[in-house]
């Protein structure tokens, strides 16, 4: 629909339309990541735990931003039903396991420090980035990480 359809006068989204992913239709539900998933698969060797771990921390990102703005606005509502259908999708058997609770901090790498110029992502399973070993197999040579 046109920009801004459905909202209150300012923009704001009005309230929400679902009390969770069960009652979303389907859209919030992690399941519908493995289509994604095996287009990823189908193009070449991708760790489940490392795709499992990538949707996992964007829905940290997601939560956390969903915050920053309600607390911005004066919505702590809003911020409560995105920590509880965050909640919800993080206790999923697709995504259970992904983040570490409260602060929402990866469990496994997205090696996106293996990447040339990579380094920590921001809510990094490392605190300072692996010693690089002798290169060897892999993305940019070196150890493997958790």
């Amino acid at each position: 629909g046109p920009r801004g359809a459905g909202r209150p006068q300012g923009g704001a989204p009005g309230p929400a339309r679902t009390g969770g992913p069960a009652r979303s239709g389907g859209a919030a539900r992690p399941g519908n990541l493995e289509p994604l998933a095996a287009a990823f698969r189908a193009a070449g060797p991708v760790s489940p735990a490392l795709l499992r771990g990538n949707s996992g921390s964007a829905l940290g990102g997601a939560l956390r931003e969903l915050t920053r703005w309600a607390e911005r606005n004066g919505r702590p509502d809003a911020a409560r039903r995105a920590a509880a259908l965050a909640a919800e999708l993080l206790d999923h058997p697709d995504l259970a396991g992904t983040l570490q609770r409260p602060a929402l901090r990866r469990r496994t790498c997205c090696l996106y420090y293996r990447c040339p110029g990579g380094g920590l992502c921001g809510d990094c399973v490392f605190d300072a980035p692996p010693r690089r070993a002798a290169a060897g197999p892999g993305l940019a040579g070196g150890a493997s990480a958790p």
